[in-house]
């Protein structure tokens, strides 16, 4: 797991993140609640350490877009919790961010509930913010947990078939891997199968 803010500012010298006066004015719009926030906010910080341990490795991403990215990857859950890649790209495209609705369509199941080539994760972008929003959770998940997660919320009733979770646990293992090596961590896979 990434460290907190505190203990990372030490160690890698971070830029502390402020909420973007523009992520705010959306975060107000939409009414997105203090839980969501604050997930968010974690997803932000976990991105802020990593960019900071990339840059060190002469990998360059564009912190301001990520952290933007990270601070409003799940702004679709304020309409639906399943579908919410989708909603939060149309919600980010008419609010002029389509840069950043290009990174967070990519994250949670939005391949499996729609599976076109652009909903993978191929930038490092979309990756890192794929493998923060799976560490911010702190949880492990199992097959089982995904399933009945997933299957108990949305307001379209999107139900995940047991291949489609099985696609999604097995693709976000895999950024998880690659995502440990980039920035040098043993950790275990968090999500089993």
């Amino acid at each position: 797991m990434f460290t907190s803010t505190k203990i990372a500012k030490k160690e890698h010298n971070e830029i502390p993140i402020r909420i973007p006066k523009d992520v705010q004015t959306i975060w107000d719009k939409y009414k997105v609640g203090p839980s969501l926030r604050k997930h968010m906010m974690l997803v932000a910080d976990q991105i802020n350490e990593a960019y900071f341990i990339l840059t060190k490795k002469r990998i360059e991403i564009d912190r301001s877009t990520l952290i933007k990215a990270a601070l409003l990857h799940d702004i679709g859950k304020v309409v639906d919790e399943v579908l919410h890649p989708f909603y939060g790209r149309d919600i980010l495209i008419k609010e002029g961010m389509s840069e950043i609705a290009n990174i967070i369509v990519t994250h949670g199941y939005a391949y499996e509930l729609e599976p076109k080539e652009e909903h993978l994760p191929k930038t490092i972008e979309q990756k890192l913010l794929t493998y923060a929003d799976l560490h911010a959770g702190l949880e492990i998940y199992t097959y089982s947990t995904r399933v009945m997660r997933w299957n108990s919320k949305g307001k379209d009733k999107k139900q995940l078939s047991t291949s489609q979770v099985m696609s999604a646990l097995a693709r976000w293992n895999q950024i998880v891997f690659e995502l440990n090596n980039l920035l040098g961590r043993e950790e275990q896979l968090v999500l089993q199968l």
